[in-house]
C-alpha cells in the first residue's frame, strides 16, 4: 500500500468510524453488546450484537441510525443495518472493526453450564 492509498484509507476509516459513533449516540441500551461496520467505497453495514432478543426500541434505534448514516453519507451509498442475537458468553467476532463495545468480565475458556437452584 503506497503513501496516498495508506492515507485515503485511514480517512476514510475514521470518517466511517466518527460518522457510526454520531449515528450511536442515545441509541445504545444495556442489551447491545457491539456495534461492528464492514464498508467499501459505496456500502457501509453495521451489525449490532444483542445479549437477547431485541425489543421493539431497539428495532427502532436500528432504524434511528440507518437514518443518522443517511444523513452523513451522500445519497449513492448503501447503508444497511442488521441486529444479531449474540447471547453472552459466546465471544464478538474478532475481524471486524467496532465503533461499540460494551465492556464484558472474560469468563475463563470454560464451557458454560447450567446450574440447578434449590427452593
Amino acid at each position: 500500500m503506497n503513501m496516498r492509498s495508506s492515507l485515503t484509507y485511514v480517512t476514510r476509516h475514521h470518517k466511517v468510524m466518527m460518522a457510526l459513533q454520531v449515528a450511536l449516540l442515545g441509541e445504545i441500551t444495556a442489551n447491545m453488546r457491539g456495534v461492528a461496520v464492514i464498508y467499501d467505497d459505496s456500502t457501509l453495514r453495521f451489525q449490532i450484537f444483542f445479549d437477547g432478543a431485541p425489543t421493539g426500541y431497539e428495532h427502532e434505534s436500528v432504524s434511528s441510525i440507518e437514518m443518522g448514516l443517511l444523513a452523513l453519507f451522500p445519497p449513492e451509498h448503501e447503508i444497511l443495518g442488521q441486529w444479531v442475537h449474540l447471547g453472552f458468553p459466546l465471544p464478538l467476532p474478532k475481524d471486524v472493526h467496532f465503533a461499540y463495545r460494551r465492556k464484558e468480565d472474560q469468563l475463563e475458556e470454560e464451557e458454560p453450564t447450567a446450574e440447578l437452584l434449590d427452593d
